[in-house]
Parts: C-alpha cells; structure tokens; sequence
C-alpha cells in the first residue's frame, strides 16, 4: 500500500460541523493529554465490546494518558457557564496582513478562539509564538495567515485563516485530512488535500508534528477557510484537547452537568458506570463510560467495606463465575458500574431483587463473593452523580403487557444531491399483535447473555407498559442485533428484521 493512502480520512457522509485530527506519536485517543487520533466532530467510533476479558483495559482504550503534575489543566470546573462562550476580546488574533483576510473570515476565527478558550479554563492565553506562525505559514504554502495563542501553561494553538489571494479549485468535491507516513515522511504528517471531480485527490498540505480542525462542512470548498492547528509538543490535558471541537465540548458540558465526573486516569482509583441519554449520543455512539474518581478515605472505607465480604468463590475464567452467578440468583446481570481500588479491579453485579455480588479480578481467576456494604456504597455514589439507581434491573419488566413503544431511529439515506446522511425518523406503535411481539422479543433477550457490538447505538425505544412502568433502551443502528438496558447492560435480541418487522416504518 502506497504512502499517501495509509490511515486516510475520506469525506464523511454526513456533513460535519468541524472534524478534529490529534497527533500523539501514531494514532491515540482524542483528549488524550492534549493528544488523539483522527475523529469526525459527530462523535467517536465504535469500540468494541463493553466487555473486554482484561477488566480496566476498556477504560484504558477509550481514554489514555497518565495523570501528571499539571493534572489541574483537566479539571472540569462545575463554576463554568456550561460552556456558553466568553467575551470576545478584542484583536484576539494577531495576522500579521489581517486585511488579506478580510473582516467576515476574521471574526469567524476569533469567535471560533473565543469559544475554544470560553472551555480551556485559563486566563493567561496572549499571542502565541511569532516564529512557529511564521513556519505553519510557510507549511500552508503562503495560502493562510496564521496567528498563534497560547498560556503561562505552555497550552497553545493556532489558528490558519485563507488568504485572498490564495489559489480557487475549481475541481474541488470534497475536503480529504488525514496521517499519512512513509520512507520520505518524518514519522507521521498530517496531510491535507481535497478530492477532485474526476474522483482522484490533490495533496496541498503536510503538516509534520500537528493536530488539524476543519471548521467547516467538508464537502464544500469553504472547509479550506480555516483550520485550528495545535502542536504536538503542546501538553495540554483531556479538557484542552476536547475543546477544539464540537463533540468534545458537548462531553465537557456533560461533564459540568455532572457534579463528581471526571476524565478516565489509569493511576487513579475510581468507580466507572455505563451511562447513555440525549446528551450523550451527541457526543458518543456507545453507552459513554462514566468515571468518579475516589479520594484516599473514599477508597479506605471501601476496602474495609469490601473486607466484610462472604461466601466467596474462586473460577479460572469471568464466564464460569457468571454461569455460576446466573445459576445461584437468576435475575442478577451486570449492573454496569465497575470499581478500580488501587491496581485491583471489580465489576458489580445486581438486580432489583438482589443486589451485593462483587466479582474480583486475579491475576489467574476471578473470585464472586456477596458484599452488601460494599455494593450499596457504590450505588448510593453512583446515584448522588448520575441521578439514577444502578440496582434497579428487573429481568422480569417484559411480564407485564405493554401499552405503547416509540422509537427513534436513524437510517441511511440518498438525498436529492446524490449524497447519503442519516435521516432520524419516529413510529409509535400501540397495536395489540406488535406490542406483544415486542415484549417476547425483548423478554426473552433480557434472559440471554450479556453482549454489546460494536455498532453506534443511535435508536432510542422508549417502552410504557400497561401498569405505567416506562423503560429506556438503545437499539444499535447499521445491521446490528443488540439494544442496552437503559444505556448500561447489552443484550442480543436475536435478528434486526425482527425488530423491523415491529417499527416497520422507521427501519424498513
């Protein structure tokens, strides 16, 4: 495989509102200690499984780096105005021919560094380094002035506004940004380029050792505007790094929603719980992996809590202690919160009707033991951040008639311009026959294995049975079989077209 087509971001079927690419020695995660890989601004990729054999190594894939000194550039301040933008200042950048960009492109980038800067949390941000603008300028062809920012913090970024008098391609389809390396790059460069109309690509840029934002909608020439590029010898923590698009301020205003979250550090002791809603799915196709980190008395109090454990027993693997488990109390399932204590690692298991099971995780087994002190300390906790009540699974809800079913669901579509996007469409399904069809469906999915794919959860079911119980689950787009229990336990359902032949107008 040729260079130029290795780890190459092609245009998105979806017109996005910027798309982001981090550069961390090789693709790592977005937000990653001001590093990440090559993201769409709709939201991250899928996965894989919630269920990783290696307990703690989800956590680690989704979101990587080591906590450091500087670890206060992470915090999420619950004191911020959810991210509603600053002030804008005057003059926040400086080009050096500002009138070879004109007053509209101008205050395009500088509303766009008002708000990047409304979410970094610091108030030292001044003109960046002259000598670095002078070289992106140069990287850029002389096509852009370019007009740096950064802090006391050594955080800095710099914005790339087109010149007036810079080339027009009349050939231009769509915008084409991606990692490209080879025997003649340095490592991995940044490249960027635009797909022509005769459907092959044109290289303008490369751009070694720098993270890349596109702040328009890629299909259109307006996308070579101007761009947002970051250094990768720049630290500047989770937070700096999430705010340079629209997804990852979506995720940080969740965060200040939520009083207690934090960002994933794998040299920290915390508790984690699966979570999905409206907000969410802005930002995350999956259920997003929520982490409360836990101070030196919280973690004190929940080993000796753990220590009053009883009835303890030892397997070789995860799946025969949850054999086991399911034998022993049939309604318990995974509860979807998680509990890292130092270097060992638990998941807690529970039910409506049972709750307090801890699995242990060995370095060879895995021991189960019920621990009800230790349990109801995880869940109250999870309860005063999330607001909601992780024991409260009922693997018999589908017993109960059902009254009506909505659901949201996105499907591909081609548009009049030839271009496909995914087009959300609703159905309410109050018919007798298709209700009961449905609680079989999902009742008997409920009862079977625990399992997520790796496909976006997009559909929203929201169930109301005949007593007035309601019930929210997310049902997994493309040609996935699974749906999650309240966005934090994974079921499969069996097919999709038996799920289809249900809400036959918003997924035929």
């Amino acid at each position: 495989m040729q260079a130029k087509d290795r780890n190459r971001r092609r245009c998105v079927l979806a017109a996005a509102v910027a798309v982001t690419l981090i550069w961390s020695a090789g693709c790592g995660t977005l937000g990653g200690d001001g590093a990440g890989m090559a993201t769409a601004a709709e939201e991250g990729a899928g996965e894989g499984s919630l269920r990783p054999s290696d307990p703690g190594t989800q956590e680690a894939s989704r979101m990587e780096g080591q906590r450091s000194a500087e670890e206060k550039t992470d915090e999420v301040p619950v004191s911020q105005n959810q991210g509603s933008m600053a002030e804008k200042e005057s003059g926040l950048l400086i080009f050096d021919h500002p009138e070879m960009v004109g007053e509209e492109l101008t205050e395009r980038c500088e509303d766009y560094a008002s708000l990047v800067e409304s979410y970094v949390e610091s108030d030292s941000f001044g003109p960046g380094d002259s000598r670095r603008a002078e070289e992106l300028a140069e990287l850029l062809s002389g096509h852009y002035e370019v007009a740096g920012r950064g802090d006391e913090e050594g955080r800095a970024y710099y914005v790339a506004a087109r010149r007036a008098d810079a080339p027009v391609y009349d050939d231009f389809q769509c915008l084409s940004v991606g990692y490209v390396s080879g025997p003649d790059t340095p490592g991995e460069v940044c490249q960027i380029g635009y797909d022509r109309t005769d459907g092959r690509e044109r290289i303008l840029y490369q751009l070694p050792d720098y993270g890349l934002t596109v702040l328009a909608d890629m299909k259109t020439p307006e996308a070579l505007d101007c761009f947002c590029l970051v250094p990768s010898d720049t630290f500047g923590g989770k937070a700096f790094g999430k705010a340079f698009e629209t997804g990852g301020r979506m995720e940080l205003d969740f965060l200040r929603d939520h009083p207690g979250l934090s960002f994933f550090y794998e040299d920290r002791s915390y508790i984690s719980c699966y979570y999905q809603d409206e907000d969410t799915l802005e930002f995350y196709s999956e259920p997003y992996l929520c982490h409360i980190l836990l101070g030196g008395d919280e973690v004190q109090k929940l080993q000796g809590l753990l220590d009053q454990g009883q009835k303890k027993q030892v397997f070789d693997r995860e799946s025969q202690a949850v054999q086991w488990l399911r034998q022993q109390e049939p309604s318990v399932r995974s509860t979807g919160a998680d509990l890292k204590l130092g270097d060992s690692y638990y998941r807690i298991f529970g039910s409506k009707d049972c709750g307090g099971y801890i699995m242990a995780y060995g370095a060879e087994s895995v021991s189960l033991e019920m621990c009800g002190p230790a349990y109801t300390y995880v869940m109250d906790r999870i309860r005063q951040v999330m607001g909601r009540d992780y024991g409260t699974f009922d693997d018999a809800w589908f017993d109960t008639p059902l009254r009506k079913a909505s659901l949201e669901f996105p499907r591909l579509e081609k548009g009049e311009d030839g271009d496909h996007e995914f087009v959300s469409g609703t159905q309410t399904v109050t018919e007798p026959g298709k209700l009961k069809s449905l609680g079989a469906l999902l009742g008997n999915a409920i009862q079977g294995h625990e399992a997520v794919s790796a496909c976006p959860y997009k559909g929203v079911l929201d169930i109301e049975r005949e007593d007035g119980e309601t019930l929210r689950m997310f049902v997994a787009v493309d040609s996935c079989d699974s749906i999650t229990y309240e966005g934090r336990i994974g079921f499969e359902y069996g097919r999709q077209e038996d799920l289809a032949k249900i809400f036959d107008e918003v997924m035929r």
